[in-house]
C-alpha cells in the first residue's frame, strides 16, 4: 500500500468515524420531533446538551485513533527520508518533530471540535425551524401541532443537512470536510517530516514525487531553503498538495 493510499483510508476511517456521531445527532432530532414536548426551551435544552454529550464522548474516543495516524505517518516518513540518505543507525523522533506531532494532534483535535460546534448549532437551528415553520402551518390551517407536524413530515422536509461552508460559500457535507481535514493533515505532517528531516542532515533541496509518474508535478525538484531560484516548498504547496493529492515531498523520485 502506498502511503498517499494509506492518508486515503485513514482519513475516510475518521470520517466514518464522524458519520456515526451524525447518526447519532440524527437520531436525537427524530426523537425530539416525536416527543410530547416539541418545540419546547426545556426540550431544546436537553437536545443541545445531549449532542454535546455525545461530541465529547466522540472526541474522547478519537484521541487515540488521532494520535496513533499522527504518529504512524510521521514514522513513515522518516523511515522511507532515512532510507534514501542511507542512514541506519537513526534515532527515533528528535525533540523537534515530537513536538510537531503534538502540534498536528492539537490542530486536528481542534478542528474536530469545532465542526462539531458548527453542527450542533446547525442541529439546534433545525429543530427550532422546523417548529417555527410547523406551527405556522398550522395556525393558518387551524390545525393541531402534532396534525401539522404529521404533514410536515410526510413532505419529506425533516432531515439535517450537517455541513461545512467554505470561504466561497460552497457547502460540503460534513462527512466529506472531516475526510478532507484528515487527509489534509496527514499529508502535510509526512511533507513537514521529510523536510525536517532532510534538514537535519544538511540536505538544502526535494523532489516531489506523484503517484502518476506522467504528472507534470512529479520529479519537480524544490528548495528547502529561500535563496535559490528553485521554487521552494510553499511556493507549490497548494497547487500540488491539495488534501487529495496523491504526491508526497521525496528526497528524490
Amino acid at each position: 500500500m502506498s502511503v498517499t493510499h494509506l492518508m486515503s483510508t485513514t482519513a475516510e476511517a475518521g470520517a466514518q468515524r464522524y458519520g456515526l456521531l451524525i447518526d447519532g445527532w440524527k437520531i436525537l432530532f427524530s426523537r425530539a420531533l416525536d416527543s410530547h414536548d416539541f418545540g419546547t426551551q426545556k426540550q431544546m435544552t436537553k437536545v443541545v446538551a445531549d449532542a454535546y454529550t455525545m461530541g465529547s464522548m466522540f472526541l474522547v474516543g478519537e484521541a487515540i485513533d488521532i494520535t496513533d495516524a499522527l504518529e504512524d505517518i510521521a514514522e513513515q516518513a522518516l523511515t522511507a527520508t532515512n532510507v534514501e540518505l542511507n542512514i541506519t543507525d537513526a534515532e527515533e523522533f528528535s525533540d523537534a518533530l515530537s513536538a510537531h506531532v503534538v502540534d498536528f494532534d492539537a490542530h486536528l483535535t481542534s478542528e474536530l471540535a469545532l465542526q462539531i460546534e458548527r453542527d450542533i448549532a446547525l442541529l439546534k437551528k433545525t429543530l427550532r425551524d422546523t417548529y417555527l415553520s410547523v406551527s405556522i402551518a398550522g395556525r393558518a390551517q387551524r390545525l393541531p401541532l402534532r396534525t401539522a407536524l404529521m404533514q410536515h413530515r410526510i413532505a419529506g422536509v425533516t432531515d439535517v443537512q450537517f455541513s461545512f461552508q467554505d470561504r466561497r460559500n460552497a457547502k460540503w457535507p460534513a462527512k466529506r470536510f472531516i475526510r478532507s481535514t484528515w487527509r489534509h493533515n496527514l499529508l502535510a505532517l509526512y511533507n513537514d517530516t521529510v523536510l525536517m528531516t532532510l534538514a537535519d542532515h544538511g540536505v538544502d533541496t526535494a523532489q516531489i514525487r506523484h503517484d502518476d509518474t506522467t504528472s507534470a508535478m512529479h520529479g519537480l525538484e524544490i528548495s528547502i531553503a529561500s535563496n535559490t531560484d528553485l521554487p521552494t516548498y510553499a511556493d507549490i504547496r497548494n497547487e500540488a498538495f491539495h488534501p487529495n493529492a496523491n504526491a508526497i515531498v521525496a528526497r528524490q523520485v
